[in-house]
């Protein structure tokens, strides 16, 4: 069947150019597609959030022309405020304050907000300073007797998906936030070793610290908030493939990025014996779907 090349952008009404038209295609699926199951705890080196991974007998196989995410399944146990957030630097009355905010998963509103309030008014002792609202429109109002203001800290930079709160260009006694309890709303994920001939990108709506042609996908963590959780988002019906060089691939190094463009955190024990071990708050099993 014929059909006019500019149909999809003109309709059928206009298309009466006998030579501007196109046999109609229909793309049948691959003759041959096989998987390639990652299990981070296979990892030869590197974090669970940056691991490098090595099969002597290739991981992906000379002649694969397309490569696409599949499923992937994620095992969740990042607490929502965690070293990498809790470090709150603030102005009270003129004075700069250091404190650390306690590190847990903070399951509902009420019990961050109190563990904030307390933990910035230990730093200005014999004062009770800080009071907040929790509002029916999913707004919190954070009030000061004093003009305040947040320094530059790990806690505003890394935490706004927790708490909501922001710097201000000038010192202020009350914020109105919104918090939503997420150390981070998504991960991505980041394989450079099979997208190095990429021949389209994804595009994001800020600059990204990461490579995009390396991105295979966007995880979006779900709205639960107690840990620990199994996140598992699959793409079979649709998987989004792009091109492969024909090689064969014996080892590649993937990275998880949360939404403030930072691997995800990952924690490390230190043994009686000095030994450090990684903990595992994050573990995933990604299936990749290789066409030939």
């Amino acid at each position: 069947m014929q059909r006019s090349r500019q149909e999809h952008k003109q309709g059928t009404q206009n298309a009466h150019d006998i030579n501007d038209v196109v046999k109609q295609v229909t793309n049948f699926p691959n003759y041959r597609s096989e998987r390639v199951y990652i299990y981070s705890n296979d990892k030869q080196d590197g974090t669970y959030s940056a691991a490098q991974y090595v099969n002597s007998n290739s991981i992906i196989k000379r002649g694969v022309s397309g490569i696409g995410l599949e499923e992937c399944h994620i095992n969740y146990c990042i607490t929502n405020i965690n070293e990498r957030n809790n470090s709150i630097d603030f102005i009270y009355g003129g004075v700069p304050h250091k404190v650390n905010l306690p590190i847990k998963n903070y399951e509902t509103i009420t019990d961050l907000f109190t563990a904030i309030v307390a933990i910035m008014e230990s730093a200005v002792a014999g004062v009770d300073p800080f009071t907040f609202t929790i509002n029916d429109d999913c707004t919190v109002d954070f009030e000061t007797d004093a003009q305040f203001q947040f320094n530059n800290c790990s806690f505003i930079n890394f935490g706004e998906s927790v708490h909501g709160l922001y710097y201000t260009s000038t010192t202020v006694t009350k914020f109105k936030t919104v918090p939503h309890l997420q150390y981070t709303s998504f991960i991505d994920i980041a394989i450079t070793d099979i997208t190095n001939s990429q021949l389209a990108q994804s595009t994001y709506g800020k600059q990204q610290r990461f490579n995009t042609i390396a991105h295979i996908g966007r995880v979006h963590v779900d709205d639960v908030i107690k840990i620990p959780r199994k996140i598992v988002k699959k793409y079979d019906s649709k998987i989004n493939y792009f091109p492969y060089r024909h090689r064969s691939l014996n080892s590649l190094a993937i990275t998880l990025y949360d939404e403030y463009n930072n691997s995800l955190f990952t924690k490390v024990f230190e043994s009686t014996s000095g030994e450090t071990i990684e903990l595992q708050n994050l573990k995933y099993s990604i299936i990749l779907n290789t066409v030939f």
